[in-house]
């Protein structure tokens, strides 16, 4: 049996600052340390090129996302965002 031990943020800022810090390590390490899914070479796989895209576009692309979401609610809808916001998170959970 395996323990695994771990300490998890408790403020939302503390939070923030890891999930930014996973982030930039995505970049750091997937795309620039297999650059053989760029260019096909005798190490080449497809499940390694799917792996990588699903994994940059989940935890890059779609974060970013969620940022210009919010702010389009915001500038957009400002008038609904008291039925928007708590609708949404209602579907999240």
């Amino acid at each position: 049996m395996a323990v695994c031990l771990t300490n998890a943020p408790s403020m939302f800022k503390v939070l923030t600052k890891q999930r930014l810090r996973w982030d930039k390590s995505i970049i750091r390490f997937r795309v620039r340390k297999h650059k053989d899914v760029y260019l096909p070479s005798e190490n080449f796989s497809w499940l390694n090129f799917f792996a990588l895209f699903e994994n940059v576009f989940y935890n890059v692309v779609l974060d970013i996302l969620w940022w210009v979401y919010i702010i389009d609610l915001i500038l957009n809808f400002n008038d609904f965002l008291q039925y928007v916001i708590p609708m949404n998170f209602t579907i999240y959970i």
